[in-house]
């Protein structure tokens, strides 16, 4: 698997869900480990428990007063515990 084919990553303590198109990859690794081999300038952590391509970053969706979840271009809604700025940071960046 390239990195350029993950969307994004999903952690359930020491495993992870990588998530590339319809396909699930099950990972035994903690998120932090793996953010680590990642490059910072493609990958960002954007909840406890998330990575997400940056860019298959479709748009920021507002979902509730201050909070916000990124939905990426195949369709799929992640959550997000990042401020709006935060994430225009990480997008722009």
């Amino acid at each position: 698997m390239a990195l350029q084919e993950i969307d994004w990553v999903e952690a359930d303590r020491n495993y992870l869900e990588i998530h590339c198109g319809t396909r699930t990859l099950v990972h035994r690794e903690t998120i932090g480990e793996f953010l680590q081999r990642l490059p910072s300038t493609m990958f960002a952590k954007v909840h406890r428990s998330v990575i997400v391509n940056l860019d298959r970053i479709k748009e920021l969706r507002a979902i509730e007063r201050g909070e916000y979840e990124i939905l990426l271009e195949n369709g799929q809604a992640v959550e997000t515990s990042l401020g709006l700025r935060e994430l225009k940071e990480l997008i722009e960046a």
